[in-house]
């Protein structure tokens, strides 16, 4: 088994199916050399999240001009807001997924852009999102599900398309050929692929998140009960593994920024900088929408590393 697939099977298991899996050193880096591979240079126009920033900092990276939906209030675009943003004029997508919720996509036909899924929030639904986009990417940075701290996976429905990320992650990598003699020298270049070594940490990741699973649900269905006397909605967690709480507070809520219940502290997390402020020519009114709905999407994860201190048990 390769490491791309021994990667692909923390993730997805079973459900990995016939996708085609490129392991690489974060899920940022990945989405880039996708956009590369696609073609994507000065001047090419790139559906992406108006929301979450990865996506549009990857297509600035790569000499992309970011076209952003208007989100609707509950943090998704609709088809329609895509069409204004002029994804009949883009070379892709690139789209990040709201805590297990449906992605909204351009409208796919036969000429439709390629759609690539930021799955961070979700990672073990990466596998199901390629049933609606070409590629899906997970992340292992810090504080991620399954976490080594860094790195990522793409998954891809064309095999043809990995290879070509494939070439662009190694872009400059020279090995010697086999059998050559004398041997080759090994000459580096830009290596954009997760280290083998990593592996023992991501196992032992999932393991530690398998192992608690069943507690984190104990625990946060105490916790959030004086959320939902706030005005607190709950968004679904699919695909999450349990690790993220994420809802909508109503306006004017101070949600609190550390729950704890049954001695599993909960950290509150919240966007510092939606995407569409960081695009120097984004419309006015997208900007205003997402950072409407970033002042009220409010989401916590464990952290299992904190330091509890004198913080109360939730119900106590």
């Amino acid at each position: 088994m390769s490491l791309d697939e021994d990667v692909a099977g923390i993730v997805a298991g079973d459900d990995a199916g016939t996708a085609a899996a490129l392991a690489v050193s974060s899920l940022q880096a990945g989405i880039y050399v996708v956009l590369r591979a696609l073609g994507v240079g000065a001047g090419s126009i790139i559906g992406c999240d108006a929301l979450f920033p990865f996506g549009a900092l990857a297509v600035m990276h790569a000499n992309g001009q970011p076209r952003l939906p208007e989100l609707g209030p509950a943090g998704l675009a609709s088809a329609e807001a895509w069409r204004q943003a002029g994804m009949a004029e883009s070379a892709a997508a690139v789209v990040t997924v709201l805590f297990g919720a449906e992605p909204v996509l351009p409208a796919r036909s036969s000429g439709h852009p390629p759609v690539v899924i930021d799955a961070a929030l979700s990672p073990f639904a990466a596998p199901r999102l390629l049933e609606v986009a070409d590629v899906a990417g997970v992340s292992f940075a810090a504080g991620k599900p399954v976490s080594c701290e860094g790195g990522g996976l793409l998954l891809f429905r064309d095999r043809g398309l990995r290879d070509e990320v494939a070439s662009w992650s190694l872009f400059g990598v020279r090995r010697g050929a086999a059998g050559d003699d004398p041997p080759a020298p090994f000459v580096p270049g830009l290596d954009l692929r997760l280290s083998p070594l990593l592996m023992p940490v991501l196992r032992r990741s999932l393991t530690a998140l398998e192992a608690m699973r069943g507690h984190l649900d104990d625990s946060w269905a105490r916790a959030a009960r004086s959320l939902r006397g706030k005005g607190w909605r709950e968004l679904p967690n699919e695909g999450s593994g349990g690790w993220y709480r994420a809802g909508f507070a109503a306006r004017g809520t101070d949600c609190p920024r550390r729950l704890c219940a049954l001695g599993i502290q909960w950290k509150r997390l919240r966007l510092d900088r939606v995407a569409a402020s960081l695009v120097a020519d984004a419309d006015e009114r997208v900007r205003r929408a997402a950072e409407e709905v970033a002042a009220r999407l409010v989401w916590y994860r464990p952290d299992i590393t904190g330091e509890r201190g004198d913080l109360p048990e939730a119900g106590s």
